[in-house]
């Protein structure tokens, strides 16, 4: 599978030893290729002198699963750090890391308040929400009726998603729902088996054209 973007890393071995962990979720086939990138990270930065660790410290994005990951990283004495970041919550425990000099990178989820993370990797999420509720529009008109079906009230990029998505329409009802709910587990585990073999299949075709 070619890369879609440009990042490479460094052509310059670490003077030391560098540990990366990468904190992430596996509760739903969203995950699977992001774990996979992480993976597919750590062999690329492993001849520079790099390490990197996919952990997952729960099964939520919210600051009290995450903000804990994030000390225990320090206290493991990681060299850097990239989260997921919920939930306003999580934004002091970026800055502790900060402050005890181990760079804090955010993907995926970013919250709306101010923290001393290095950059951040991912969507406009208002603008998806946005894109989502104009398209409704367009397909369903003037008086369909659609669901929207989120994750994590409590993550501010679902949030983000939601708004904009539920103001577009005219006439919308929301379902919220949440991926570990039994009723949606059966539909999980199928999307599961179908992208992991999309990653398979990605990994195999990138190690032939390396």
């Amino acid at each position: 599978m070619p890369d879609e973007g440009a990042v490479k890393p460094v052509t310059q071995k670490a003077a030391k030893p560098l540990r990366i962990v990468v904190l992430g979720l596996e509760s739903s086939p969203f995950w699977i290729p992001v774990k996979a990138g992480a993976e597919r990270a750590g062999r690329e930065l492993a001849p520079l002198g790099a390490t990197v660790e996919w952990i997952v410290p729960g099964e939520v994005h919210t600051a009290d699963v995450f903000g804990r990951a994030i000390d225990a990283a320090l206290a493991k004495q990681y060299d850097a750090i990239a989260t997921i970041a919920g939930d306003a919550g999580v934004a002091a425990y970026i800055d502790r890391a900060a402050q005890a000099k181990v760079p804090v990178a955010t993907y995926n989820s970013e919250t709306e308040t101010a923290n001393a993370r290095l950059f951040f990797v991912g969507a406009d999420s208002y603008a998806q929400g946005t894109a989502a509720g104009e398209r409704m529009c367009q397909l369903v008109g003037a008086n369909g009726k659609v669901g929207v079906i989120t994750g994590f009230l409590a993550v501010e990029a679902h949030q983000a998603r939601v708004m904009p998505a539920m103001a577009e329409p005219r006439h919308v009802s929301q379902l919220v729902q949440d991926l570990e709910d039994r009723p949606l587990r059966a539909e999980v585990a199928v999307r599961r088996q179908a992208v992991e073999g999309r990653v398979q299949s990605g990994d195999r075709d990138h190690g032939r054209t390396a």
